[in-house]
């Protein structure tokens, strides 16, 4: 286990084992691609490639009530703290290479790799963002309402809260995919903030759309060409 800045780490589930590089395997387990979750994909210096990180027990505590609550009025704040808490205890026990830590994830999960990148650049080399959430005033009411308040009253909890407000401080290279048909994060997300990146003259990212796509992929090719993409952009940045 390892501290973390809203608490006690269990060190489970595979945090820190590594994983042997199989070229038969077509993508990535999916198992380790977290909705409301984020992944480090940190590169080893030896024999093995990459070590891939799953962060579901540190954000599985936010469904406590301490940590839910820690995270009212910034979304990418002590959350993302956590993160950054674990890719740095693996830093400390010598199993990556600190330089070349990369992130990904899908839905908050990609929320949360464009918070990383934007306001972490010296922490993460590169990331991908599945189907992410850029710009919360725009999200379901519902849901983050009950985050970060009024978007009128509270409306600074917003803009430190969401991605496209801090697009500026993207560094480091980045893989946007989104399903066209996404019901729940719509594709406009994604769309605006590369109009935002674009205004900035950011280089840096590439953009991946999928026409028959909703927020969960449900067509077969889709879905490799998604992970077979994230694949080789991290073997690209991340690689030697």
């Amino acid at each position: 286990s390892f501290n973390a800045p809203q608490g006690q780490c269990p060190s489970c589930n595979g945090l820190g084992e590594k994983h042997e590089f199989d070229p038969a395997r077509l993508v990535p387990d999916h198992s380790k691609s977290i909705d409301g979750g984020a992944i480090a994909c940190l590169t080893d210096k030896g024999r093995i490639p990459f070590l891939r990180v799953g962060m579901r027990e540190i954000l599985a505590l936010a469904k406590k009530r301490k940590f839910r609550t820690d995270v009212y009025g910034f979304m990418g704040g002590k959350d993302l703290d956590d993160v950054v808490a674990g890719v740095e205890h693996l830093k400390a026990q010598g199993l990556v290479d600190g330089a070349r830590v990369g992130i990904y994830g899908g839905s908050y999960g990609g929320f949360l790799t464009l918070m990383a990148l934007f306001t972490k650049p010296d922490r993460f080399a590169a990331g991908c963002a599945l189907r992410s959430v850029t710009d919360w005033r725009t999200y379901n009411a519902w849901y983050s309402n009950s985050r970060l308040g009024d978007p009128k009253k509270d409306a600074e909890n917003y803009k430190r809260s969401s991605p496209i407000d801090h697009a500026a401080g993207l560094t480091k290279p980045l893989l946007l995919l989104h399903g066209l048909k996404d019901g729940n994060v719509f594709a406009q997300d994604t769309i605006r903030l590369v109009e935002t990146l674009i205004e900035l003259r950011k280089d840096s990212f590439e953009l991946m759309l999928y026409p028959s796509q909703d927020h969960g992929f449900t067509d077969k090719d889709s879905w490799l060409d998604e992970y077979r993409r994230i694949e080789r952009f991290f073997d690209r940045h991340l690689g030697d």
